[in-house]
């Protein structure tokens, strides 16, 4: 039975959405194809007629998730009085992001692997992070330079409190991080 191009489109964007959070939960190789189109409740043969390779599957959802980590940070932060380097860093470096990495950054959930990808992957990194840069400094009252040293640090502390077993020493982490930051960088 075929499908109406509306229907396929639904299905398209089904897929994508279900790849970026599984990516950002289970990273970029840690995840099947055909586990992927079975949670979209599809047949592992349809995968081909929404996309040309896996590759392609994953640029297409890490580019969804980055602009849904996007929108979700502004929302977050609108939420909490506006845009500031405080609030990026109170939300960023929290438990609550720690905690949920399926709707965390795309960033810290996958740059180690997408370092040893393909050019694709890291054009769209490259991308993102200068984007972020660009966009968020402004938002934040910092630099380009300083929101790239703010997100390098934040990324790698919330990777740094996912990868302990200690509790505290996790809360420790993203609490030390975010004091220093704030401390370092003054908007």
């Amino acid at each position: 039975m075929g499908y109406s191009r509306a229907q396929k489109k639904d299905n398209h964007k089904k897929i994508v959405a279900i790849a970026a959070k599984r990516f950002r939960e289970q990273g970029l190789d840690g995840l099947s194809v055909a586990a992927i189109m079975k949670e979209a409740g599809l047949t592992h043969g349809g995968f081909y007629s929404h996309f040309k390779s896996r590759d392609d599957m994953v640029a297409q959802a890490l580019a969804h998730a980055f602009t849904e980590d996007e929108e979700r940070l502004l929302r977050a932060m609108k939420r909490r009085g506006g845009p500031s380097l405080e609030a990026f860093l109170s939300i960023y470096l929290s438990p609550a992001h720690r905690d949920t990495p399926g709707q965390g950054c795309t960033l810290a959930a996958v740059a180690c692997e997408a370092a040893r990808k393909d050019a694709d992957i890291k054009a769209l990194f490259t991308d993102r992070v200068a984007g972020y840069s660009e966009r968020l400094a402004p938002e934040l009252g910092v630099t380009p330079d300083q929101m790239v040293a703010v997100l390098s640090a934040a990324a790698g502390a919330l990777v740094l409190s996912r990868s302990v077993s200690s509790e505290a020493m996790s809360d420790n982490i993203l609490g030390a991080t975010r004091r220093e930051l704030l401390a370092t960088i003054r908007p």
